[in-house]
């Protein structure tokens, strides 16, 4: 993600001269910037570091497109983990009966819940992957809410989806060839 960013206009900006002196061999790729009468002296910026060496310099990353990274992994990790669950999914009626069962047990027969609690999860194993898939869904929508801008989460959805059909879709289709 930081290669496209840096592709498209993006740069590790306002670094201290006296910050960077204390990394060791990135010195070269750092362009001088402007000179301040501060005491901090030179502010230097560049285009050959991580997103990582940036934030442990105390830069700032400007310009250029940042991918939402969060919305990659969030999709790509909840799509991989569907994928791979989805062959044992059982139908849903089961799931809300036996889910009815358990609430019945909780209100009138506190010393069965345990022993239910272990038969609906063995006989669901699913219920957790899809908790996890929630719970993923859940971040993936705060993530939209408050971080990024539209084409960014869009371009980040799109390395999601195009991860999964490399994972799962490619290899099945070069198989059958």
């Amino acid at each position: 993600m930081d290669k496209i960013f840096i592709w498209t206009g993006g740069k590790c900006t306002n670094i201290d001269s006296n910050k960077l002196k204390a990394f060791k061999g990135v010195t070269k790729i750092f362009t001088l910037l402007s000179t301040t009468p501060q005491e901090s002296g030179a502010i230097y910026e560049s285009t050959g570091v991580t997103s990582y060496t940036c934030r442990r310099l105390k830069g700032q990353w400007s310009g250029g497109h940042d991918p939402s990274g969060h919305v990659f992994l969030l999709v790509h990790s909840s799509l991989y983990l569907f994928f791979e669950a989805a062959p044992y999914f059982h139908p849903v009626g089961e799931f809300w009966k036996d889910l009815k069962k358990i609430m019945l047990v909780v209100r009138h027969d506190q010393a069965q819940f345990k022993n239910s609690i272990s038969q609906f999860i063995s006989k669901h194993p699913y219920f957790g992957v899809v908790s996890l898939i929630s719970l993923w869904w859940y971040m993936l929508f705060m993530t939209n809410m408050y971080f990024h801008l539209s084409a960014e989460k869009s371009v980040g959805l799109m390395f999601g989806y195009f991860g999964a059909l490399v994972v799962f879709y490619l290899p099945r289709w070069l198989q059958s060839q």
